[in-house]
């Protein structure tokens, strides 16, 4: 989107955004889950947080792609 000369580029916030919550979200929340024995919770943190690396990667190599 160009508005007076200028481009926004939300791709260049989400991707380091998304990267940085996964691996948050499997590293500490999934953890700590496991630790204190939630299996739900675990399996929920593992699924959003690779869901979250997994989009990263994805927009990260589309942005690389078209440019």
């Amino acid at each position: 989107m160009i508005i007076s000369g200028y481009t926004i580029n939300f791709i260049s916030y989400a991707v380091p955004l998304l990267l940085i919550t996964g691996f948050v979200l499997i590293r500490l929340d999934a953890g700590g889950n496991r630790k204190q024995g939630n299996k739900t919770e675990y399996k929920l943190s593992l699924v959003l947080g690779w869901t979250n690396v997994a989009l990263g990667i994805f927009m990260y190599l589309l942005r690389n792609l078209l440019h």
